[in-house]
């Protein structure tokens, strides 16, 4: 180790030189410099002062969590070995000493390790990694401490595992259970262990293990689930996956889970098994035979939150909020037992819409949103009498009156749904509701008002447009609430995309003016202002080229005021309409998106800057700038920075860039399958993500691709599209024939584990998707499943 560069770290280590600027100045560059020109002697060197029992331990102890160093980049959390670096020779010296303090009795030094530890096992080769993990797995014993164990269990658990033989896995989670049935075990090794054990069958066919393996993997779910109901769910559900006929076989397990599931409401997660098969025939028969007993639990769930603050309306992940799994599992119900459930679903609003406890009001509002929707079911259609729909206007207007505010989001977005199914004509009165709910304290009741006013205007009601636009337009000229003129600027946009190309024209020499009225004010109102005006552009399209130099002017304004984000929507909306009529503006725009992309820092931030890239992609043609947008895309996927819907707005850039150069895609594909992992709940659930990602795949991935992460990936997105047969009927069918055939091409080898996620409800409703005349086309890809009878 260079003397320099110890004495540099324990400079911008010791907390006692603080005061010493200039000393850390130097110190730190020396270790940048040393980190970019020369990251492997960087590494080494932080080795040897982890290794040297004499150096402090706060100093080995910073030493091991910087060993990661070199991998970062600039913004966000994707790593990877640096360039021309040998991986084995790179990572090796790092996992051999980090192996021995896996099971420090330093305080911290075991979880550094560990963590550093997965970091890098993450970004070496598959290969490389898996003999890693053979390493370290072989080296547990019985006689192990159980800190080294629950460490390993801890790598294992957030490793890529599945490059593995079945059989290696297999014999992996034997010794692991063996092992375990003679150690001492604490909270976090069986946690991990569970953890480990899901990891490792991901996704397996496990048609072919032993008897006596599986009654043990069934056994550690049910020794467990009491006290670890999250984990020992999540492998419950893997293991049905990989073993469809489970409560055929083992009979058993049927009760169990039953019994599990509803002793008590922290066995919420056991939820999760029929919402992740999404109706496979197992879980169907369970909720034909438990539907009532499930959805009693679920009121159970409903009504022992005692918040009665709005839902995050953006959250989705089950996984981990017991409100909105349970809510999923109201739906399910509702949606597949509906001639079951309605007359009890009616009783217990009839018996709590007036209760006062909030909480059962608001299942009494779950209960009657989804009864709406599945009411409005192409099959349903003709069941809908006006009795029906008396009584349904009645239970949403009395929950409209409701002073929870949970309860009433629950009715907007009820109102707010008929209203855009043309089943409830909107009134003057509850337009006047709305405009008194946009004014609320809470966002999540404002956001959702917003909603109803933009149906209420695109109702098609004579003079609803005119009526509506005009309350705005006075609120924003009126009012000092800055969030309440922003609401209204957003029912505007959202009105503005309806208007016809005359009318948006008429519009936009006044908000020209507004907008650089309030710019010059310094108003906090801008951005709104210029999302309506980027709106009425492109619903005037090329008629408004009389205005082309004064938007273009505003555009500049805005940048120049540090109001960049509205300067580059203003850019984007110029470069859809007049196309290469305006090169200068497209140059200036390809400036922007190079010189911004990798620092976005924040959500509107990197949402402007990802709209300019989507106006402008198809002018670049520089692989490399292309390449620079892709990086930057997939760190901004892995960073806590940006929100889910900033996110999102990722995907049709990289669908873009992916149908405009698939080489580009294809050098980053490993990268960009980590990152998506993180927001897939969010990319199936909305059809565009869900087509645009289609399409990154399919020239991202290699024929025949091992990686079982893509398998999951397009199994969620065909079961998320078959759910139900009847919406988005042309463009579900296009997407459900991209996965297929993706399916077919990319992982032949898989589609058993396809089948066995495609119940007989699912399957019908992808042939009615499809259309007959692919209906042939998906019996050959993937022919339904049928379950073997156990043999007497």
């Amino acid at each position: 180790m260079h003397k320099s560069f110890y004495e540099c770290f324990r400079s911008i280590s010791d907390n006692s030189l603080t005061q010493h600027t200039e000393e850390i100045n130097e110190a730190n560059a020396y270790l940048l410099q040393l980190k970019e020109e020369d990251p492997q002697t960087y590494v080494f060197n932080l080795i040897e002062i982890i290794e040297t029992e004499e150096i402090q331990v706060k100093s080995r102890l910073n030493a091991i969590k910087m060993l990661s160093v070199p991998l970062k980049r600039v913004s966000g959390k994707i790593r990877r070995i640096p360039e021309g670096l040998d991986p084995q020779t790179f990572a090796t010296p790092v996992f051999t000493t980090l192996i021995k303090y896996l099971s420090s009795t330093i305080p911290e030094m075991d979880a550094a390790a560990a963590d550093s530890f997965i970091i890098f096992l993450n970004v070496v080769p598959i290969d490389f990694a898996n003999a890693v993990i053979g390493e370290l797995l072989s080296r547990i014993t019985p006689q192990s401490p159980t800190k080294f164990v629950t460490r390993v269990l801890q790598v294992m658990s957030e490793a890529n595992v599945t490059g593995f033989p079945l059989e290696i896995r297999i014999q992996m989670i034997e010794n692991l259970i063996q092992i375990f049935s003679s150690l001492e075990t604490n909270d976090d090794s069986i946690h991990y262990l569970l953890l480990t054990v899901e990891r490792l069958i991901h996704y397996t066919d496990l048609h072919e293990a032993s008897q006596e393996f599986l009654v043990a993997i069934i056994n550690l779910v049910w020794n467990n689930a009491m006290d670890f109901p999250s984990e020992s769910s999540k492998l419950f559900t893997s293991i049905c996956f990989s073993l469809p006929e489970i409560f055929h076989l083992f009979p058993e397990c049927y009760e169990k889970y039953m019994f599990v599931m509803t002793s008590s409401i922290t066995m919420w997660p056991f939820l999760n098994l029929n919402l992740s098969f999404m109706l496979s025939d197992i879980s169907n028969t369970i909720l034909q035979e438990n539907w009532q007993a499930i959805l009693e639990f679920c009121i159970a769930i409903l009504v022992s939150d005692n918040s009665t603050d709005p839902l995050d309306t953006d959250e989705i992940f089950t996984e981990s909020n017991k409100i909105l799994a349970a809510i999923s599992m109201t739906e399910m119900i509702i949606e597949n037992q509906f001639d079951n459930c309605y007359p009890l679903c009616m009783e217990y609003i009839s018996n709590n819409i007036k209760s006062e406890e909030p909480q059962a009001r608001f299942v009494c509002a779950v209960f009657s949103l989804k009864i709406s929707e599945k009411l409005l079911d192409e099959s349903r259609a003709s069941e809908i009498t006006d009795e029906i729909i008396e009584t349904r206007n009645q239970i949403l207007f009395e929950l409209l009156d409701d002073d929870s505010p949970r309860v009433l989001q629950q009715a907007l977005l009820e109102a707010t749904f008929l209203i855009e199914s043309e089943q409830l004509e909107p009134s003057n009165a509850l337009f006047q509701f709305a405009l008194t709910v946009l004014q609320s304290e809470k966002p999540a009741l404002s956001d959702c008002s917003q909603q109803l006013l933009s149906a209420i205007a695109n109702s098609g009601q004579e003079g609803a447009v005119e009526l509506v636009s005009q309350q705005m337009l006075q609120i924003i000229t009126e009012s000092q609430q800055v969030e309440l003129v922003s609401e209204s600027f957003r029912v505007l946009t959202s009105i503005a995309a309806t208007l016809d190309q005359q009318s948006a024209l008429n519009l936009i020499e006044g908000i020209l003016e507004y907008a650089n009225a309030i710019l010059n004010s310094n108003i906090p109102t801008i951005s709104p202002c210029i999302g309506y005006l980027s709106q009425l552009i492109k619903s005037a399209q090329q008629s408004c080229d009389v205005y082309s130099d004064q938007i273009n002017a505003l555009a500049m304004a805005l940048i120049e005021n540090g109001c960049d984000d509205d300067g580059y929507l203003l850019l984007a909306s110029m470069v859809d309409v007049f196309g290469q009529s305006v090169m200068p503006i497209i140059q200036d725009c390809l400036d922007i998106v190079i010189n911004c992309i990798a620092t976005a820092n924040n959500n509107a931030n990197l949402i402007a800057i990802l709209r300019i890239v989507e106006s402008v992609c198809g002018y670049i043609q520089d692989e490399k700038n292309l390449s620079i947008i892709v990086e930057s895309c997939v760190e901004h996927l892995t960073t806590e920075l940006f929100n889910t819907q900033a996110k999102l707005k990722i995907i049709p850039v990289l669908a873009k860039i992916s149908n405009q150069n698939p080489g580009v895609i294809a050098d980053h594909t490993q990268e960009i399958l980590r990152s998506i992992k993180l927001v897939l709940p969010y990319i199936v659930n909305n059809y565009d993500s869900s087509m645009n990602f289609t399409f990154v795949l399919a020239n991202a991935m290699p024929d025949n691709c091992e990686d079982i992460d893509l398998l999951n990936i397009l199994l969620q997105q065909l079961r998320s599209v078959s759910r139900k047969a009847t919406k988005f009927a042309t463009d579900k069918k296009t997407l459900a024939m991209t996965i297929l055939n993706l399916l077919q091409q990319k992982v032949p080898h898989k589609l058993s584990i396809a089948q066995f996620t495609m119940s007989s409800v699912l399957y019908a409703n992808l042939e009615k998707i499809v259309g007959p005349e692919n209906v042939e086309a998906l019996h050959q890809i993937l022919p339904k499943y049928q379950p073997e009878e156990p043999t007497e």
